[in-house]
């Protein structure tokens, strides 16, 4: 899309939001940033053929374009047009993205928006924005968790730039994060963020376990990376169901909200070191994942990105061990309204014979 029909397409966009019920200086301040996005944009094509591009960059940006061609031709997901520029941010994350839920309940605060409806995070381009947000519904009694994001789709209403905060990703690292974003783009569900986020997390795994299994063999590093990842992402998986589990079983209990404060914050001093732990037996331990205080948001948006993987594995071998046949059966279902939000996901599998 040309960059004056992208910036009018914006502005629209801004203009129609900014009259909606919803916040309008957030939506305003979202236009102003996403045009100046459009405004820094790059050809891939002019850097990579320029002598004066870093050659990490260049090396990143070409690997990018090879990913996208093995995504669309097959994986069957949606990058035509996708990542055809590269924008220099000149800060360490593209977005940030805060959630929230009650203190006693694992129920996850949404925010109402235009066109994509409910989500249980709301992005802000500048860390200051999303800190006064979290501290306001933290007076409000909620628990937050507040955190840098290096990508975000826009779903398909315009074409996702690479942002200079994925450059230093190590190649499974990267190969994963394009192939989950493309996957929002492939297929969205109205409404339901842990379905989303979760098969994008699946798809992106085994995704880039495909690739780079493919272009560097199942010898290479690459591959044994992506084959790690994958592996530890299930791992987590199971680790966060449980934990679910057994603080809904604090939550229960009849208790004086002091003795529940209590309650859940030795729940939380335990689950603690039992992460820890875990993340010790893990291939590639992640220290960002012990290193923050866990509250409910934290663990609700740990539970989002992984959320029963197994499921997602099982629905994958009925379609044929196909993410293209596995996503253009889900996406026929959602169009026809036969899609189960994710709390009836797993019966819907128990009760589907094929793909």
């Amino acid at each position: 899309m040309p960059i004056t029909a992208s910036i009018f397409l914006i502005g629209v966009s801004g203009a129609i939001l900014a009259l909606c019920a919803y916040d309008q200086g957030y939506f305003v301040k979202l236009t102003i940033f996403q045009i100046r996005i459009e405004l820094s944009r790059r050809l891939i094509s002019d850097l990579v053929s320029s002598p004066g591009t870093d050659p990490a960059v260049r090396d990143a940006l070409q690997f990018v374009e090879q990913v996208k061609k093995y995504a669309q031709a097959e994986l069957g997901l949606a990058a035509k047009g996708q990542y055809t520029t590269f924008v220099q941010l000149g800060r360490p994350h593209a977005t940030y993205s805060l959630s929230a839920t009650p203190l006693y309940r694992l129920d996850p605060y949404h925010w109402r928006y235009p066109i994509v409806g409910r989500l249980a995070y709301k992005g802000f381009f500048l860390r200051v924005d999303g800190l006064k947000e979290e501290e306001r519904l933290r007076q409000d009694g909620y628990d937050t968790y507040l955190r840098g994001v290096s990508a975000y789709s826009t779903l398909g209403w315009f074409k996702d730039p690479i942002f200079s905060s994925m450059i230093g990703y190590a190649r499974h690292q990267l190969a994963d994060l394009i192939i989950h974003e493309l996957t929002h783009t492939t297929l969205y569900v109205d409404g339901d963020t842990d379905f989303n986020e979760s098969l994008a997390t699946f798809i992106g795994k085994i995704g880039a376990k495909r690739y780079l299994g493919t272009r560097f063999g199942s010898e290479s590093a690459e591959y044994r990376a992506a084959v790690d990842a994958e592996e530890d992402a299930q791992v987590m998986s199971a680790f966060v169901d449980r934990a679910i589990n057994d603080l809904k079983a604090v939550y229960k209990q009849s208790l004086t909200s002091e003795r529940m404060a209590e309650a859940k914050k030795r729940f939380f001093i335990d689950l603690q070191h039992r992460l820890q732990t875990l993340n010790g037996t893990l291939h590639r331990p992640n220290q960002g994942w012990v290193a923050k205080p866990l509250n409910n948001s934290l663990l609700l948006s740990l539970r989002r990105y992984h959320r029963d993987l197994r499921q997602y594995e099982r629905y994958y071998q009925l379609c044929g061990s196909s993410t293209a046949r596995m996503l253009t059966t889900l996406r026929q279902r959602n169009e026809h309204g036969l899609l189960p939000d994710f709390q009836h996901w797993a019966h819907y599998l128990a009760s589907a014979p094929s793909c």
